[in-house]
Formats: structure tokens, sequence, C-alpha cells
């Protein structure tokens, strides 16, 4: 199983983990999915857990990580819109079940349309921005937007043999392990092991 609100990258796009248990798994397109549109797949888990081992699929760092940490308390703009949405979003029932969540947005919207465009934006947000409040937050777009830094010639081929594990590999993964595996609420080595592979791809 996978853990909720992991991200793991796909064919090169990253979904979000909505739940996951030993049958199925749901996974939504973080980026490149409208806000207007709430779209999500369910999958086998133990398909996916396969893919996660033959590397086709990866464990990645979530864009949204910080929100989950971030205080709201006095954000009345927020409240507000978890207001509008806190019946659905609290009854798995409802919110995972595309029949039941239709029905419950033409209720909560009352025949309003921008209503209902309002209650499709913000559940979008919420499963974007990782099912926290402060993915409520009114057009935090610079979100997991951090500038990226590039070589001039990356891959560029140097000449020089390097042995397989050399001292640049074992720091990153001295520090993938620190981050990862030795913390409170730590991975287990498979996962580490994916954020590891995207660490060697985001440097090489």
């Amino acid at each position: 199983m996978f853990n909720k609100n992991e991200v793991l990258s796909i064919d090169s796009v990253s979904h979000r983990v909505l739940y996951s248990d030993t049958d199925s798994t749901a996974l939504y397109p973080i980026s490149g999915n409208k806000q207007s549109k709430i779209t999500y797949k369910v999958v086998d888990t133990k398909e996916l857990e396969r893919q996660l081992r033959c590397g086709a699929v990866r464990v990645v760092e979530d864009p949204y990580e910080q929100l989950r940490n971030m205080s709201i308390s006095e954000s009345k703009a927020v409240e507000e819109n978890f207001c509008l949405i806190s019946s659905i979003v609290s009854n798995n029932e409802v919110l995972y079940s595309r029949k039941a969540l239709t029905v419950a947005l033409n209720e909560a919207s009352n025949g309003s349309r921008s209503m209902l465009r309002k209650l499709y934006r913000l559940i979008a947000r919420w499963f974007q921005r990782g099912q926290c409040k402060a993915a409520l937050i009114p057009d935090y777009r610079a979100v997991g937007h951090s500038p990226r830094t590039f070589s001039a010639n990356p891959g560029r081929k140097t000449g020089i043999d390097k042995p397989l594990f050399d001292k640049s590999l074992k720091t990153l993964m001295t520090a993938t392990i620190k981050d990862y595996v030795l913390t409170q609420n730590g991975v287990s080595l498979r996962k580490a092991y994916s954020f590891l592979i995207a660490r060697y791809s985001d440097k090489y």
C-alpha cells in the first residue's frame, strides 16, 4: 500500500495518492489538471507496487509539502472555503464516489452555476495541494515553483571514467537516508531508494 498524499511520478507526470488499500489506489495528477474538473484514476495497488519495484514508478518530493505545516489559524478566506466543502471532503463515501460527489456538489451549489464552479475548483485544489486546510489558500500560485539552476552542458561526457560508487553518490545516499529514513515518520528503504533515484536524476 501507499501513504495518503504520497507523490508518485508516472510517465514523468506527478500524481498524488488520494487513498490506498490492499486492492486499489486513487491517483490525482498534480500538474496539468484543470481546477474546474475533478478527475482521478483508480489503479490496482499490487500492480502499482510492481511498477515501483521495477522503476517505472518513482516516489518524488511533494511540491506542496510546506502547506501541511503552514499556520492558517487566522485566515478567514481559508475557513470560509473549508466551510463550503467540509461536509464533502470529510466523508470518504461521498468524496471518492463520482456519483455521490456530483449529487453533493449539486445540492451544495443550490442551483448556482458560479457556486458549482467554485466548489469544483476548491475540491480540485484540495486534491492537488495535499488534502489539508492550507490547500484552500486563495490563489496560492508560488508554492512548488522555486527557481532551478542547470549546468551549461548537462549530460556532457568528460571522457573520464568514474567508479560506479564514488564520493558524490555516497553523499547523495547519506543525505537521502538522513532526510527520509532517519526521521520521526521515516519511510522504508524501498521508498527512500525512489527519492535517491530522483535526486540523482536531478543532479546528473
